[in-house]
């Protein structure tokens, strides 16, 4: 009967069940600490950026015109708030 090593190529058996390292994600600490100090010196190395906000102005949300019911909740006082049903519109 043969020995078990002469049936058995270990070395290649070794390969194949050794887990093969841990893959990280990109980049890691390196890259952190590099995003972290081109953001810091941007304005330098691009010049100064004109940040102009911008303003929109908008009409202020109402009461949905559609809406069956209106709550008007009072804070603080619940005997005065109130809730407006209305019955639903009928298409023409």
């Amino acid at each position: 009967m043969p020995d078990v090593d002469d049936l058995y190529d270990w070395e290649l058996f070794a390969r194949r069940t050794t887990p093969a390292p841990p893959v990280h994600g990109r980049g890691g600490v390196g890259a952190a600490i590099l995003a972290a100090a081109l953001w810091a010196i941007d304005d330098v190395v691009l010049g100064e950026k004109q940040r102009t906000p911008v303003i929109a102005e908008m009409d202020a949300p109402g009461a949905d015109p559609d809406a069956r019911v209106i709550v008007h909740l009072v804070p603080g006082m619940p005997q005065r708030s109130i809730a407006v049903v209305r019955e639903p519109r009928r298409l023409a």
